[in-house]
């Protein structure tokens, strides 16, 4: 048996004071020193959740032409209408949205009646018809009415294939055909690796034909926020020289060979952001770009130089697309948002938004992730989550989801898990 006397001794006390703090006080200094050098959300294990919410905090989300395609599909304005007050705007409201990014322009076409633009074939079926009403200004009214902020979206420079080229009338005499035809197209276009043609921004008219349109949409719907481009620069394939046609020939004719291609390129691309910038000032909207996550992607692969125009102020806002996973072997999600954290306390005029890959919820294997993150999205049910509380700790200004489909209509292998992901995150939203 023990010795009870023992155990009521001074000593006894002492020596086991002695050994607790000999054990755990560095046990809890090591603790001290991960939470004060910690980068908070910077790793799957970190469940830390941000308390403070931006007031005026962005939650948006991108509605493309794919979803123009589901969801109107060709409908008059009557069934239209109905969709809308049914379906999409209980939809927004049910996650909370408050910014919508809609596509006007993403083919060198329109989702509303345009004098410079063919009507696209996701409202009109095919191209060569056109709108028999404006389901652009539809929606916009809708949107607006429940205080939903919406921006135009546009692709400047992404046109069409050879096919749809060859329905849209001559007759209309619009920029998209025209130049298309002309004996010297290369001036004015370039083809990638998959037979889609581009507009060579390096070309004055073409950057022109953008102003009107920027100016075109503007004007006519003046209750929009702005116009919003994304990251449709160059062809991803053109640095690789694996493009079917690119804009080499028009470099060497129009400018000096001591000029180097690339930075022309990078220079074409700040001129064609400056100049929406412009017009978007001159009418009292503001202006934003979606880039890629990867800055030096952006740079060397889309020739979009984000230091280049944060430094001019060519935005008000940004939101780069920050796809990634945060055991993305490549490039993970908190070492990209810390890149662009960066860049926010250095350009902290502009608004940071980060886009979010809802899209990816539950895929079976993310394929530019590496090994270790490839089925991050399909093992995981709270990475939205995650993100969304690593974005408010480092001072982000809100978020948009890629996108509205990918919520409301998705893959149905797809489906559960996104459920669970948007289960886990709205918590955060209320």
């Amino acid at each position: 048996m023990f010795n009870k006397k023992i155990f009521k001794s001074k000593l006894f006390y002492n020596i086991l004071i002695f050994i607790s703090v000999f054990l755990l006080f560095p046990l809890l200094m090591s603790k001290i020193y991960k939470v004060l050098n910690s980068n908070p959300g910077s790793s799957y294990e970190n469940k830390a959740v941000a308390t403070t919410v931006k007031a005026d905090e962005q939650r948006g989300i991108w509605f493309s032409y794919l979803e123009w395609a589901k969801f109107h599909n060709g409908k008059n304005e009557q069934e239209w209408t109905n969709t809308i007050d049914n379906e999409i705007i209980p939809n927004l409201k049910s996650l909370k949205i408050n910014n919508i990014y809609v596509h006007a322009v993403a083919h060198s076409d329109s989702f509303y009646p345009s004098n410079l633009l063919p009507a696209a074939k996701e409202v009109v079926k095919e191209y060569g018809k056109d709108l028999t009403y404006d389901p652009f200004k539809v929606f916009l009214i809708k949107l607006k009415e429940s205080n939903i902020k919406v921006h135009a979206w546009v692709n400047p420079l992404r046109g069409m294939r050879d096919e749809n080229f060859s329905k849209i009338p001559d007759s209309k005499n619009y920029f998209t055909k025209s130049s298309f035809i002309k004996q010297n197209k290369s001036d004015y276009y370039m083809k990638d690796n998959v037979g889609m043609y581009w507009f060579n921004p390096g070309n004055p008219e073409v950057l022109e034909h953008i102003k009107r349109v920027t100016e075109e949409i503007i004007d006519k719907y003046p209750e929009i926020e702005g116009i919003h481009i994304d990251d449709y620069f160059y062809p991803s394939v053109l640095h690789e020289n694996k493009a079917l046609e690119t804009d080499i020939s028009y470099f060497q004719k129009t400018q000096p060979k001591e000029m180097d291609i690339h930075n022309w390129r990078r220079g074409n691309i700040t001129a064609l952001v400056k100049k929406m910038y412009d017009v978007c000032c001159s009418k009292n909207k503001i202006f934003g770009v979606s880039p890629i996550g990867n800055i030096g992607n952006n740079f060397n692969v889309m020739y979009f130089d984000t230091e280049e125009i944060l430094r001019n102020g060519y935005l008000h806002y940004i939101i780069p697309q920050i796809f990634y996973g945060f055991e993305n072997g490549t490039l993970s999600f908190v070492d990209c948002a810390t890149k662009w954290k960066d860049l926010m306390l250095k350009y902290n005029k502009i608004n940071f938004y980060v886009g979010l890959a809802a899209y990816k919820c539950g895929i079976e294997k993310d394929v530019w992730a590496g090994a270790a993150g490839a089925q991050e999205w399909k093992n995981h049910g709270d990475v939205l989550k995650r993100q969304i509380e690593t974005l408010r700790n480092n001072g982000f200004s809100g978020f948009v989801f890629f996108s509205y489909e990918s919520f409301f209509a998705p893959k149905p292998e797809l489906a559960q898990k996104i459920t669970e992901e948007r289960n886990n995150f709205m918590p955060l939203l209320q």
